[in-house]
């Protein structure tokens, strides 16, 4: 039944998901056609540095707060708790978000590697206001998340897509306000949200600060926090080096190929939010391990199999997104959509980790996996540009899930299965291996595509129990149109 529940939803999350991501391609193309091509790697860097000093100072609240979230309700103590969170994030966010609108303002930010903040100052004055406004909404989010509240979950969620959407267009295209414009739309649809949510969860919410609440949340995210800033920085350093090396209009082309691999975010981030609170309340269940396990393999199919179908609908989407001069980034999308889905995988794999509470060692596997990264963007962007930073996600993915994975299991032993986490390492070294050939000339379109439909569908069907498959097709004929529902089901 468990297994059923996460289906159903993922289901929802997933619908959820695509709905946002949906409005948001919207503005991908518009983007891209309304500002020049080094305006929009500059967009996206201004963008990259706000997320970078959002999870600087995040300090993995987040993370504490999905993990005692529910203790604490159990105990009484929920609302001061989600007060208490939401108050220190404010604080803290605001004092940085402060300090940086100074040194910007005295001249200290006009670094080679990020954009003039003295020549887009409106622009960085509102990305740098909105980390407070963020940071309060992200917790009310994770609260409504943990409570399965779906109704003002997806209030909160898509509201937040549909307002900034709109948003950004009027200021984009009508009054062409240019990278401030998309920078106010974010900040206003964030604030907007984050009031609708709190409209529905202030039943639940006492800003009562709480110092000891305050510090069970930090025993728990202080030891992630280096391993939190490590990843997120893994994940966008390799920017950095191509806005170094290569200037705005080559960062915009691994901004779009980025933009493309984090669609693989339909499954993953439906599954991860549908997931994490059922994990959470299994700890201790004499069912726990089972659910774990069985969890495990529909990630991991599901995986692959998004993937395979992003790869093969890359070139349309890009059409769709983006002027042909942006067509170079179909080769780079098949590396950094095997690295995210590999770094997905490491989020489940932590869960060992979690429960035992050894959080440090999330920080020791991401501290290799930047090591490794780092490495390679200082010795081969020169030399391959972007195919370097997706080269450094995947070795560097890689080893901070393997590292994961041993860890968690010498602490708290969940018995995963192996053969279908090596049929999942065999297909992302398979896919892999077929992108490098078709990058260097030696396989045809036809052929490579081939064979990643192959994977995709060959690949799932095998990780898969046949338990597995029978709850999978059991939800998706429930969600099919009543007049196809009574065929499904006498099949």
């Amino acid at each position: 039944m468990s297994i059923r529940l996460l289906s159903r939803d993922v289901a929802f999350y997933g619908t959820l998901d695509f709905l946002q991501r949906s409005l948001s391609v919207v503005l991908v193309p518009i983007y891209t056609r309304v500002l020049t091509r080094s305006d929009y790697g500059n967009l996206d860097l201004i963008l990259t540095v706000w997320s970078v000093v959002t999870v600087l100072v995040d300090l993995q609240f987040i993370a504490g707060f999905t993990r005692l979230y529910l203790e604490r309700r159990q105990a009484g103590d929920g609302p001061r708790f989600v007060g208490t969170a939401i108050l220190v994030r404010t604080v803290i966010s605001g004092t940085v978000a402060a300090a940086v609108l100074i040194l910007g303002f005295a001249g200290f930010l006009e670094l080679r590697f990020i954009p003039s903040f003295l020549n887009n100052s409106v622009a960085w004055t509102i990305v740098m206001l909105g980390i407070p406004v963020a940071l309060a909404y992200e917790v009310l989010l994770a609260q409504a998340q943990m409570l399965r509240w779906k109704k003002w979950f997806f209030a909160g969620a898509f509201g937040n897509t549909l307002l900034s959407t709109v948003l950004c267009v009027i200021f984009t295209v009508a009054l062409h306000w240019g990278v401030a414009g998309v920078a106010a739309g974010q900040m206003i649809g964030t604030f907007s949200a984050m009031t609708i949510l709190f409209t529905g969860l202030r039943g639940e919410i006492s800003f009562q600060f709480q110092t000891n609440l305050l510090k069970q949340i930090a025993h728990y995210s202080l030891p992630i926090v280096p391993g939190r800033w490590l990843s997120h920085f893994s994940a966008y350093i390799g920017r950095f080096f191509v806005f170094a090396g290569f200037g705005a209009a080559e960062n915009a082309i691994l901004a779009i190929a980025a933009k493309l691999a984090a669609v693989v975010g339909l499954f993953c981030l439906a599954f991860r939010t549908a997931w994490q609170p059922l994990a959470m309340a299994y700890i201790g269940d004499k069912n726990s391990e089972t659910f774990y396990v069985r969890s495990l393999r529909v990630f991991l199919a599901g995986g692959l199999f998004s993937v395979a179908a992003l790869i093969l609908l890359t070139r349309p989407i890009l059409a769709i997104l983006a002027p042909d001069s942006y067509a170079v980034a179909e080769y780079y999308v098949p590396f950094f959509l095997v690295a995210s889905i590999i770094g997905e995988l490491d989020t489940n794999l932590q869960l060992g980790n979690q429960i035992a509470k050894k959080t440090y060692w999330i920080s020791v596997a991401a501290a290799l996996a930047f090591g490794i990264n780092v490495t390679v963007l200082l010795t081969l962007t020169i030399r391959l540009g972007i195919y370097a930073a997706a080269i450094g996600l995947l070795l560097g993915f890689g080893a901070k899930a393997t590292l994961t994975y041993i860890t968690g299991r010498r602490n708290y032993r969940i018995a995963y299965d192996k053969s279908s986490l090596l049929v999942f390492a065999g297909g992302c070294a398979a896919i892999v291996t077929l992108a490098v050939a078709r990058s260097r000339g030696l396989l045809s379109d036809v052929p490579f595509y081939i064979s990643i439909a192959v994977l995709g569908l060959a690949l799932p069907f095998v990780i898969l129990g046949a338990a597995e498959r029978q709850v999978i097709y059991a939800v998706l004929a429930e969600r099919i149109p009543r007049r196809l529902n009574g065929r499904a089901h006498n099949y």
